[in-house]
């Protein structure tokens, strides 16, 4: 069954997780520049779904879902943007689906279940430039639901994430997308943020290093440090709500 297409040509990759009945670190491996699509829906059997290790990459989910059927606890990521000094990159139009629940009634652990650990991650040494993730919608991850890392160039927009066990989305910039039930940061951006809605249950519901404008973040810790909204500039036309005592909701 052919599951990933490269556009403009004839060479596909078959949705398996073995070659020469060798087991895959990532189902997907993408080498070269190019525009790829999903041509159905991929179950993940190994422990990373999709991996782009070049630049130039564009990749259309062409509507189809990324998830992984097996019961075993979470792991790996659907998509991972992996090795040193890549750019260009864009990932769209599509789902991602994992199984981890989010249990606010319950001590220790709230996110346990079966499925990814991330949805979207960069290698955490080796940090892209200029990528951007649009309408992507993303459920129950044990980490993090989109996470590009710090670089101002990275952008998300449109895109949303429920159930994210450490930060929903981080990016260079957030606009038009939401994170809610997140065990860290719902949406972590060290540009901007614009028309977002966030909520967390364990730190900020919107953590910005630049502006925050049309957005609106809750934040159910009773830490003293965890805001509604905290941004390093502005924040306007805004909402914020925190637990935690702040003497102002919307915290600069």
């Amino acid at each position: 069954e052919i599951s990933l297409g490269l556009v403009g040509s004839e060479m596909c990759i078959r949705d398996s997780a073995k070659v020469d009945g060798v087991f895959l670190a990532s189902m997907h491996r993408i080498t070269e520049p190019g525009s790829y699509y999903l041509s159905g829906n991929i179950d993940v059997t190994a422990f990373h779904g999709i991996e782009i290790a070049a630049s130039g990459v564009t990749l259309d989910l062409n509507g189809f879902s990324l998830f992984r059927s097996s019961t075993d606890a979470s792991a790996g990521a659907a998509i991972l943007i992996n090795t040193k000094n890549l750019s260009n990159i864009v990932i769209k139009n599509g789902h991602i689906t994992s199984g981890v629940t989010f249990r606010s009634t319950i001590d220790g652990d709230q996110f346990t279940g079966s499925g990814f650990d991330s949805g979207i991650r960069e290698d955490t040494v080796f940090s892209p430039d200029n990528v951007r993730v649009s309408h992507v919608h993303i459920s129950g991850c044990n980490i993090d639901g989109i996470n590009l890392g710090p670089s101002v160039s990275n952008t998300i927009e449109y895109c949303s994430v429920e159930v994210a066990g450490s930060v929903g989305i981080r990016a260079g910039g957030v606009h038009h997308s939401t994170a809610i039930n997140c065990g860290s940061t719902g949406i972590f951006a060290t540009g901007n943020v614009s028309h977002c809605y966030a909520t967390s249950s364990g730190s900020n519901g919107i953590l910005s290093g630049g502006n925050v404008s049309n957005c609106y973040g809750i934040t159910s810790s009773t830490s003293t440090g965890a805001d509604g909204i905290f941004a390093s500039y502005n924040i306007s036309n805004s909402f914020g709500r925190s637990s935690g005592g702040n003497l102002s909701l919307i915290h600069i």
